[in-house]
């Protein structure tokens, strides 16, 4: 039997995988950038400079470049997938009535603390976690 983080990590796994392939007109940088970014997308050490140092990627512009490119800062791109994520789980029929603080969603979506995650939480979507998921309970 699965337990509701096996379910929630299926999840993840699988909104990782839909996840749009780097334009192909993008330069070398950003793409490998947008990958990379996709492969961590839910984990905490995911940082711009972690980024940029395990992508090679050197120089003060590449954050406008990428900006330039994919429309959204460095920080922005992986912070929007994460909050569309946490939406999604939100939804979830098997989550709604589940045990899940929001403790444990932060950690699973790779924030460092539920602070952090509300904070981004209510700056991307519009309202708190807790104010969006009691919309979806009904």
């Amino acid at each position: 039997m699965h337990s509701k983080y096996d379910k929630i990590q299926e999840m993840l796994d699988s909104f990782k995988e839909e996840l749009p392939e780097p334009d192909s007109e993008w330069p070398h940088e950003v793409r490998t950038a947008v990958k990379f970014i996709h492969n961590y997308l839910f984990e905490q050490r995911l940082t711009v400079q972690w980024m940029k140092m395990q992508c090679r990627i050197k120089g003060k512009n590449f954050s406008g470049t990428f900006k330039f490119y994919v429309g959204k800062s460095i920080q922005g791109y992986w912070l929007g997938y994460r909050i569309e994520m946490a939406k999604e789980l939100f939804k979830e029929e098997e989550n709604k009535g589940a045990k899940i603080l929001l403790a444990e969603y932060a950690l699973l979506l790779g924030f460092r603390s539920p602070s952090a995650f509300s904070m981004t939480f209510k700056k991307y979507a519009g309202c708190t976690p807790s104010e969006y998921q009691a919309k979806q309970i009904f």
